[in-house]
């Protein structure tokens, strides 16, 4: 579910393009990659990743959670539209790049991960209100590089 929709909801309220490959927004002056789950906990970065802070401009993270008004088990269902009516709120923490290559990382069996938890954020300076959630933009992130469409 969270790429059907929360991807798009993301490019929208944050005023940037989806992208095919590589980090998941980008528009001409910087790239965002996402990270979404019901739980923070659900966050993980590959370690392959970590690579797009290193492409010639800023890159951020942006790490949301979603509340949906019905269980995951109950969904039947890969309508886009019809998923996006699912969605109750949302929740993003836009995370400048540099907090991301401070994470331990975790080796595993065929690739390495960093996991970000809520609990070691930055602060936020900015919260924006926007359609159907919060988008907060943390200690390090500009708020001029980013035109956040408010509700």
């Amino acid at each position: 579910m969270p790429k059907k929709v929360n991807y798009p909801w993301a490019a929208r309220v944050l005023n940037m393009q989806l992208s095919n490959n590589g980090p998941d927004l980008f528009d001409d002056n910087k790239f965002v990659e996402i990270k979404s789950g019901l739980k923070p906990e659900n966050w993980t970065i590959l370690e392959e990743q970590v690579c797009y802070g290193n492409n010639g401009k800023p890159c951020f993270l942006f790490l949301m959670t979603y509340n949906l008004k019905i269980s995951p088990s109950r969904i039947r269902t890969e309508n886009p539209m019809c998923l996006e009516k699912m969605v109750q709120f949302r929740e993003g923490y836009l995370v400048n790049w540099n907090w991301v290559l401070g994470l331990e990382v975790h080796k595993g069996k065929y690739r390495s991960y960093r996991y970000p938890h809520f609990d070691i954020l930055p602060v936020i300076s900015k919260s924006y209100k926007v359609e159907k959630g919060i988008v907060h933009l943390t200690q390090g992130v500009l708020q001029d590089i980013f035109k956040i469409s408010e509700k």
